[in-house]
């Protein structure tokens, strides 16, 4: 089996190991028991380059950040070290925002969406694909994406290039430029771990630490902010950790009509759905 040829090939080069296996595979795109000669023809071809920017960064470094892509919700971003590599669980704000649109919002002819804190547009883009090619939305969607990041937003820039979309970019802290812009729909996956949590991973230590660290009281007033840009009955869907739930849950009900708490496929509570 060609499986076998590429392992006692990558032996020979010492590096018969799983990481590096799974870095193939998320390089190729594909599983290495899919791989074809011309897949080992290339690997041989270029093997050394791989092998040397694979033995340049730590062993627990992303691999996702040494291919510079990944999947998010069945889509294929690329990414780099300025933006967070998205997680299965961001995924399920996504599903809550495509219920969220299917009951509230699929008979409007124009919808306003914006990602807030958007790092590379995953959340954003990945709703737009959704709804406009799996329900057949019809109608005209303003996608706005911002983030405090320039880097970042350089970042979104490429990623919907590669899935054909145009939408508004904005460089910004929180909300302040969008006094004059109000969204029927905006989703965040902001920073949320606070400093001195026992629940920090070490897998972040890669991560950009703008994208992920801010105290609960960010969250509040990124809430309450975003509550002035919503239109009258629109929604905010943003997420959260577990143990941050009951101590935002209070604040956001004296603030938002209705407060929905979600959770994601560890059935552990994730963010908050909240109605204007």
């Amino acid at each position: 089996m060609l499986y076998f040829e590429i392992k006692k090939f990558l032996g020979s080069k010492s590096l018969n190991n799983k990481r590096f296996i799974l870095f193939l595979e998320n390089l190729f795109e594909k599983s290495i028991y899919n791989f074809t000669k011309e897949d080992l023809e290339k690997l041989k071809k270029y093997i050394e380059k791989y092998i040397d920017l694979f033995k340049s960064k730590p062993p627990d470094y992303p691999i996702e950040y040494l291919t510079k892509k990944t999947y998010f919700f069945g889509y294929k971003f690329f990414i780099n070290e300025n933006v967070l590599i998205p997680r299965r669980e961001t995924e399920n704000l996504v599903e809550e925002a495509i219920k969220v649109f299917q009951k509230n919002f699929h008979a409007f002819k124009k919808l306003n969406v914006l990602d807030l804190c958007c790092g590379s547009g995953c959340i954003g883009i990945s709703f737009y694909n959704y709804i406009k090619n799996k329900i057949k939305y019809k109608g005209n969607i303003k996608l706005f994406f911002s983030d405090i990041s320039l880097k970042a937003l350089k970042i979104t820039k490429l990623n919907l290039k590669f899935h054909k979309m145009d939408a508004f970019l904005t460089l910004q802290d929180k909300l302040k430029a969008f006094k004059s812009c109000k969204f029927h729909l905006i989703l965040s996956n902001p920073p949320y771990i606070e400093t001195n949590s026992p629940f920090i991973s070490k897998e972040v230590k890669y991560e950009p630490q703008i994208a992920l660290f801010a105290s609960l009281d960010f969250l509040k007033t990124l809430s309450k902010e975003v509550f002035y840009r919503l239109k009258e009955n629109g929604v905010y869907i943003f997420e959260c950790a577990p143990y941050q739930i009951r101590s935002l849950k209070s604040f956001l009900n004296s603030l938002y009509k209705k407060v929905e708490i979600y959770f994601d496929y560890n059935q552990l509570p994730r963010g908050f759905i909240c109605y204007k």
